[in-house]
């Protein structure tokens, strides 16, 4: 397939998935996971939650690193 090089990120098929991702508040985030946003930020503490970023003086979350963290709980059995 034809790569294409866009600000530094390399994708397929002129595909923009670094940057097409939404990015969610603490709050959005914590709504979904149906934590509070201190526990959100007790996970973000001891590295236990979704993947984050810091920006601005700001937390924010790609929504797919958010679905990726979900996703790597998911279990076949119990």
């Amino acid at each position: 397939m034809d790569k294409q090089q866009f600000r530094g990120s390399t994708t397929e098929a002129g595909a923009v998935e670094a940057f097409s991702d939404r990015l969610m508040t603490p709050r959005e985030v914590a709504d979904r996971l149906v934590r509070s946003v201190p526990a959100l930020a007790q996970m973000r503490y001891r590295g236990t939650g979704p993947k984050f970023i810091h920006a601005g003086g700001r937390i924010r979350y790609r929504e797919s690193a958010v679905e990726a963290w979900l996703n790597t709980g998911e279990k076949t059995t119990t």
